[in-house]
């Protein structure tokens, strides 16, 4: 899942990706808040899904639960927040809008030194003929199954 920073050293992500996480996060993502999110949008012939889960540790609010191991200011051993997955359908002949928060997913996105993000990242595949998202975890290089998720498109 490509990561979208927020007033950030290292800018990631697209202007319109930056937009479309401030549409999705409203004011849980503040003006000056450091904060990094993970985007994906889907379609089916009736609807798009956009999937974003948000880590700002700046807002008192934030869902994120820090890994064991600590908040990433540490060069600690990298493993995974555990994130809300917020899951926005807009269905395209109404234009109705439904957001959902999905709780557990994990987030990871380690692109601190090279070769990082290939061993530390989290992925998602759309299976379009059956109308499934999956998402995964993949941490020092393998596949962490504890991270396995899957939502049913409607």
């Amino acid at each position: 899942m490509p990561e979208i920073t927020f007033n950030f050293y290292s800018k990631t992500g697209t202007p319109q990706q930056a937009q479309t996480v401030r549409e999705v996060w409203g004011n849980r993502l503040r003006p000056r808040d450091v904060a990094f999110a993970l985007l994906a949008e889907a379609d089916t012939a009736e609807n798009h899904y956009i999937f974003s889960m948000l880590n700002n540790s700046d807002n008192p609010n934030n869902n994120c639960l820090a890994p064991p191991n600590g908040d990433g200011s540490t060069r600690a051993q990298p493993t995974y927040f555990t994130c809300p997955m917020r899951v926005v359908q807009r269905h395209k002949a109404s234009g109705r809008t439904t957001v959902r928060d999905l709780p557990n997913y994990c987030y990871l996105n380690l692109d601190d030194e090279p070769g990082n993000l290939a061993r530390h990242h989290t992925e998602y595949a759309y299976d379009a003929a059956n109308k499934i998202i999956r998402f995964r975890t993949i941490m020092y290089g393998r596949h962490e199954r504890t991270c396995d998720r899957s939502i049913q498109l409607r």
